[in-house]
């Protein structure tokens, strides 16, 4: 497994963690997604597909300014993961701390 593989799943593991616990889901015509703000973060998960699932990690510094920083989808039976859209940026620091507080 690569590297930027090994860091797809291991933000996959806690946004699922952090989805699981503290959630709303959102129902729109064709599927559920499930959502969470903390800080300056929106997550978010939903199926595309009965195996497939996007995960989403965006900033939001206001109503007019929303940046992508994390975007990968997950098969649920090979649990192969792709990953999409990364942005190396100070984000992924503060995402795992507030996160893994909030999960213990």
């Amino acid at each position: 497994m690569d590297a930027a593989t090994a860091t797809a799943n291991g933000l996959i593991w806690l946004l699922d963690k952090l989805l699981c616990q503290h959630d709303r889901e959102i129902d729109t015509d064709n599927q559920i997604i499930r959502c969470l703000a903390i800080s300056e973060l929106f997550l978010a998960a939903y199926s595309v597909q009965p195996d497939l699932t996007v995960y989403r990690i965006a900033q939001i510094a206001n109503e007019q300014n929303v940046s992508q920083l994390f975007a990968a989808t997950r098969h649920r039976g090979s649990g192969t993961t792709d990953l999409q859209l990364y942005r190396d940026e100070p984000w992924e620091d503060s995402f795992r701390k507030i996160g893994t507080e909030m999960i213990d």
